[in-house]
């Protein structure tokens, strides 16, 4: 605010000098001197606004984290569905033999399985990344993540998910469902951790409501 305020003084200072001076060698340097200064302060309007859009990119790359635990969590209570009603149907002699139907049934689980896998250990990585990110600029939040990752490390859930896409496979519905609920109680306590976020912190940036307007005034700073 306060360099906005001074390159509205300064370009100000400079339409006044045109409008009342004479085009003396004084006037045109005092204009000039005024907009050098208003293009310093437009300067340091534009950093500091990218400072902030950085930091609420961080946030909103927080939240999708969030997010994205959340529909891995759904995910995986769904192949359970599935790899449970297999496990009744075998347990009630529905499918004492093994069909194609069967089989390829396994293999569509067996994959939707190992994508979680990879969309978890993908986002393992990602933690890491915005974690060094955030470090200066909320320590809260950059701790948060870390104890993610950690924790993602000692529950070796990226593991146990690849583990029972093999099961799957093997059409071992049984010991596939036990992996899977395991899996499940992990993402919760992982959501557990994410969402420990100091509510303060979250507040006092208020990303969602201003990081579309901290754009438009940088789109606009630029232009002039």
């Amino acid at each position: 605010k306060e360099y906005s305020e001074l390159a509205h003084r300064e370009l100000a200072n400079a339409g006044r000098v045109g409008r009342e001076s004479e085009p003396t060698e004084a006037a045109n340097a005092e204009r000039a001197r005024s907009v050098q200064a208003a293009l310093a302060a437009q300067d340091r309007v534009v950093s500091e606004l990218e400072s902030l859009l950085a930091t609420f990119s961080h946030w909103d790359d927080y939240r999708r984290f969030a997010n994205e635990l959340a529909r891995l969590r759904r995910s995986e209570e769904e192949l359970i569905e599935a790899t449970t009603s297999q496990l009744q149907k075998t347990l009630s002699g529905d499918a004492d033999s093994a069909t194609a139907s069967d089989q390829s049934l396994a293999h569509r689980l067996a994959d939707r399985q190992l994508e979680i896998s990879q969309r978890l250990d993908k986002m393992q990585s990602q933690w890491m990344t915005v974690e060094r990110e955030m470090r200066e600029g909320d320590a809260e939040a950059a701790d948060r993540l870390a104890k993610a990752v950690s924790a993602l490390d000692e529950l070796s859930t990226v593991g146990k998910l690849r583990e029972t896409s093999r099961l799957l496979d093997q059409r071992r519905w049984g010991a596939a469902t036990e992996q899977q609920q395991e899996s499940v109680r992990d993402l919760e306590q992982l959501q557990a951790i994410l969402s420990g976020a100091s509510r303060n912190s979250l507040l006092n940036r208020r990303s969602e409501e201003h990081t579309s307007e901290l754009q438009s005034h940088l789109n606009l700073v630029c232009r002039l």
